[in-house]
Formats: structure tokens, sequence, C-alpha cells
């Protein structure tokens, strides 16, 4: 009987991540009928998304806080050594940190503009906790750096 163990394969395309090739996993890919199976292992669930975030280098993000309107706050950001990774960009209110959005999302200005592949954009709705009339001043901020037209306020009311 050949015994089926866990083994690690690294992966390729820039997953950044090992595999963990199961008996449970490979039993679709062909059965080993010649004694009893071996006992599955669990493996933790992986999440991959299409194109992962990167740490950006500092000194390589280019960006631009569009701003805060009625409905979202945009901007869009860039790794200029590795235009084809997203880069997350952290929103706060004054210190506290808002959300971190990746910047993904595909803007034609900034495929006009030689941004990349213009998959560098990033928008979400105003959280309704910004919305109590009071001012908040909203930072965009990459790699630890503010983007440029950084920090801006939403007005009372």
């Amino acid at each position: 009987m050949r015994r089926m163990t866990n083994q690690r394969i690294p992966a390729t395309r820039g997953l950044g991540a090992a595999l963990l090739l199961t008996a449970a996993t490979l039993a679709g890919c062909g059965e080993d009928t010649s004694g009893p199976p071996a006992a599955p292992t669990q493996a933790p669930a992986a999440k991959v998304s299409q194109a992962p975030t990167v740490q950006a280098n500092p000194a390589s993000v280019e960006g631009y806080f569009d701003g805060v309107d009625a409905d979202v706050i945009s901007g869009w950001a860039l790794d200029t050594t590795k235009p084809a990774n997203p880069v997350t960009v952290d929103l706060y209110d004054g210190d506290a940190l808002l959300a971190s959005v990746p910047a993904r999302e595909f803007r034609q200005d900034l495929l006009d503009a030689q941004k990349g592949d213009g998959y560098h954009g990033f928008k979400i709705p105003i959280p309704a906790g910004l919305k109590d009339g009071q001012p908040h001043t909203v930072h965009a901020k990459c790699a630890g750096g503010e983007l440029k037209n950084s920090p801006q306020t939403i007005p009372k009311g």
C-alpha cells in the first residue's frame, strides 16, 4: 500500500504561499484502492484573491487622495516598482483607523495618464460614524506616508 503524506509544494505565479496537499484534496485525481484510505488531514482554508496586495516601499508609492464627497471617500495609489500589484490604502479619521482598502479599482483617467494598467483606484462609502454632523479630518496613507492632497475634512452637516 502506498501511503499518502502531506507535502508542501511551493506556489508559483506570485501567490507567495505554500500549498498543502492531502489525501482528501487529491482524492479526485485518482484513488489508491490497494488498502485502507489514509485519514485526511485538516488544512486551514486559504483565501486567495486574484491580485494580492503588497507592502509597498514608501519611496516607490505614488498616489492622490481625491477626497470626500457626499457619498464616498476615493483616490488612487500604486507602487511604481510593482505596478501590477495593488497596494493597500489606510484611511483614518484623525488617528483612528477607518478602513484598509486595496487600491485595485479600474480608473480610465489612470490608464490615460499611464499609471500602470489603470487598476489602482480605491473608493469606499462614507462610514455612518462620519455622518454625525461634526467635522472629521480624513487621512489617506499608504506605506506609512500620506497620499498627496491628504488630509481632507468632511464638513459639518
